[in-house]
């Protein structure tokens, strides 16, 4: 196993380590010689201290296409849904964005999720893509969740809705990340 492999799992590793472990980092990765590289060393030792500090979260990035590229989604309630798995039970949806293959020429393509299960809207600003951009990264008006509706339990019905469609349009995905509390 190459040095890069290793150091590959071990930034895997770091993005999946949770807050709520109050441990620290265990591992001896080691290189023939049974000596661990200082380049695994540093990334073990910046791991153990977010650990006591607390600073490193378990995220999760989620994208669902919506419609294939080629096709055009129409607005209205509804146009997918999701239900939050039990791993995901009190995680907080911390990020919302949309992505768009084919531009739009005119109008905002624009997205709302509601919180089927609680009957509350999520986002207290809606998605939404400006004119000739491929997302909502870059938008004037960028997208607000609003807090109080963004811890997500087991079972949750979560419904994507198209408020508006813009022209030309195609190949609707949503992107959210989820942090673990």
């Amino acid at each position: 196993m190459d040095l890069s492999t290793v150091e590959s799992w071990i930034f895997r590793f770091r993005r999946a380590i949770s807050r709520s472990e109050g441990s620290a980092l265990i591992g001896y990765i080691a290189t023939g010689d049974g000596a661990v590289s200082s380049n695994v060393q540093a990334e073990l030792d910046k791991a153990n201290t977010h650990i006591a500090d607390n600073s490193l979260h378990s995220r999760a990035i989620e994208q669902y296409k919506i419609v294939a590229d080629g096709s055009a989604l129409g607005t209205g309630d509804g146009k997918y849904f999701i239900v939050i798995p039990e791993e995901y039970n009190g995680w907080e949806l911390i990020n919302a964005h949309a992505m768009v293959s084919t531009v739009s020429s005119s109008g905002l393509p624009t997205y709302q999720l509601y919180n089927v299960t609680d009957s509350v809207d999520i986002m207290t600003t809606k998605i939404s893509i400006d004119a000739n951009e491929n997302t909502s990264y870059t938008a004037a008006t960028p997208p607000v969740i609003n807090s109080t509706n963004a811890v997500m339990a087991t079972g949750d019905i979560i419904r994507i809705d198209k408020d508006v469609a813009g022209t030309g349009e195609k190949g609707d995905t949503i992107i959210l990340v989820f942090q673990a509390p």
